[in-house]
């Protein structure tokens, strides 16, 4: 019997969006169902929606880490994640505990995908109005329920951002799962003022006592 795929630590290579596209192939072939954790630090990627529609599929159900770190990720890389919404209400990424964004170029203003999921309460897709880089960051933090960490350090972020994620943990719907964890959220090494991480610290220390690293 063969023995089930559970991690795949694919780091520094070169696999490029073609890469990418492939690895969600052999997914939506059923070869991923027990991947756990998913290493693509380093590989040149500046698009993730072939990796969102294969979340969507529900072809990557035990997913928990994902590495984007070290990429050419931007804010409409993030939309497409934002956009993996379910027909049944819930979110493709609701099993996520630890997602690395570091090291991109996440914060500038994003164009929104025509095939995008768009809705306006923000809870599940990408919201309606506003900066949609902006929007797309609270989105992702709001989808990903049980997330332990969240790093964005190192990226293009601002405070509007930080003001988005701020809202999204106030609310109580970011890490809304993760209570009794250790959970953590970097945001160093962006543009921020200290107004606004004040708030975001506030709103950590609040909910469960997140550590918020800046």
């Amino acid at each position: 019997d063969s023995v089930p795929l559970t991690e795949l630590h694919l780091a520094y290579n070169q696999l490029g969006d073609e890469g990418v596209a492939s690895i969600s192939w052999a997914a939506m072939q059923g070869a991923l169902t027990s991947l756990t954790r998913l290493v693509l630090t380093g590989n040149r990627l500046s698009r993730l929606s072939s990796l969102a529609t294969a979340c969507r599929a529900g072809v990557l159900p035990s997913l928990k880490v994902l590495y984007l770190s070290s990429n050419r990720i931007t804010s409409a890389s993030v939309v497409d994640l934002a956009a993996t919404a379910l027909p049944n209400g819930k979110h493709a990424l609701d099993s996520l505990t630890q997602l690395w964004l570091d090291h991109n170029n996440i914060g500038e203003p994003a164009a929104v995908p025509k095939d995008a999921e768009l809705t306006d309460d923000g809870a599940h897709g990408l919201p309606t109005g506003g900066d949609q880089s902006t929007q797309a960051i609270a989105a992702v933090s709001r989808a990903c329920k049980g997330l332990h960490v969240l790093n964005l350090s190192s990226n293009k972020l601002n405070e509007a951002h930080l003001d988005a994620i701020t809202e999204a943990i106030a609310s109580g719907e970011a890490f809304s799962a993760s209570r009794g964890h250790q959970a953590r959220v970097d945001v160093s090494l962006n543009t921020c003022s200290r107004t606004s991480i004040r708030a975001l610290d506030a709103a950590c220390a609040s909910h469960g006592g997140i550590r918020l690293i800046v």
